[in-house]
């Protein structure tokens, strides 16, 4: 089952892998090379840990619904946001924090007022509310320009 996860996730995790053992190479120190790769192994494994502990809850999440697509519109919105910061750091990415905190504003103004999804279901309409309210509030506040 290790083989098989190791192939699987060799992708995902190998440039993180790659990316670590350059930077414990250049420590040169073995201790503390120990210590970040332990750290990764803890960080890989302990949604596993929480899996196993509490597989018997699974049966009462929340099942698949119309809040489900809600909150895919959401992922997009973020997805397209921190796709214009990645341009920032082009040599002509200056605007691109702009054009984040833009679209985040524009994309939960959108949730918040005009996207019935989940309109029936209660908990995830306040969920809607607050968190578009807090991104909306953050998103404002980047674009207020700092000194």
């Amino acid at each position: 089952m290790g083989l098989t996860m190791g192939i699987v996730a060799a992708p995902c995790i190998g440039p993180f892998v790659l990316g670590l053992v350059t930077y414990v190479a250049a420590k040169g120190d073995p201790l503390y090379g120990f210590l970040m790769f332990f750290v990764l192994a803890v960080g890989l494994g302990f949604p596993y840990l929480i899996l196993a502990l509490f597989s018997g809850k699974i049966k009462s999440l929340p099942r698949a619904g119309d809040w489900m697509v809600g909150v895919k519109t959401y992922f997009r919105i973020f997805t397209d946001g921190y796709g214009h910061l990645f341009y920032r750091s082009a040599p002509s990415g200056s605007g691109c924090a702009l054009c984040a905190s833009i679209l985040w504003h524009s994309g939960c103004v959108y949730l918040l007022f005009f996207d019935s999804t989940a309109a029936g279901v209660k908990g995830f309409k306040i969920f809607k509310i607050a968190f578009s309210a807090a991104v909306i509030a953050v998103s404002a506040y980047a674009l207020i320009p700092q000194k």
